[in-house]
């Protein structure tokens, strides 16, 4: 008979799988829509980092055509972050490393709320803004795959505590 333990390693593994599914259907569904269209997770995903990267540097000047005086925005694009940390976490995971595949989760989900800042945006890498930016349904996808992701860590840290089953 199955002890505690194993069951709470079968459902961490199980977790870890339907986190990673989420995260593949969400990059082929829209990540957002603004005025004027949408964007694929995947496109997002790919092109992602360039804005994030402004956003770190601060600076958003570059980009001229009034949007210099907006940094909410380039805070916003730091969700793209949330990809990186969100892989950190299922490779954590997978080696069964709770406490970093906990904190890698974490700190995707927080960086990924930094979305909801995000009003105005970067349409590809010439820098086209967009704006009224609102997520899509690979946005939900991707948060709850970092949401799984953060269960599979907290199954696993269950398993660490679980007594062993008598009987």
């Amino acid at each position: 008979m199955k002890n505690r333990e194993s069951d709470l390693m079968t459902l961490s593994k199980r977790l870890l799988f339907v986190s990673m599914v989420l995260y593949g259907v969400g990059l082929l569904l829209p990540a957002f829509h603004y005025d004027g269209g949408s964007t694929l997770g995947i496109l997002a995903l790919l092109a992602g980092w360039f804005p994030a990267i402004l956003g770190v540097f601060a600076i958003p000047s570059i980009l001229g055509g009034g949007m210099h005086h907006d940094y909410l925005m380039f805070i916003g694009h730091w969700c793209w972050f949330a990809n990186p940390l969100l892989m950190c976490a299922w490779i954590a995971l997978f080696r069964k490393s709770r406490r970093f595949g906990v904190g890698f989760a974490t700190w995707a989900i927080l960086f990924g709320l930094l979305f909801f800042l995000l009003r105005k945006g970067m349409y590809g890498l010439n820098g086209v803004a967009v704006s009224h930016v609102v997520g899509g349904g690979g946005c939900w996808l991707w948060f709850g795959s970092m949401a799984m992701a953060l269960l599979s860590g907290w199954a696993l840290e269950a398993r660490s505590k679980a007594p062993p089953r008598r009987g």
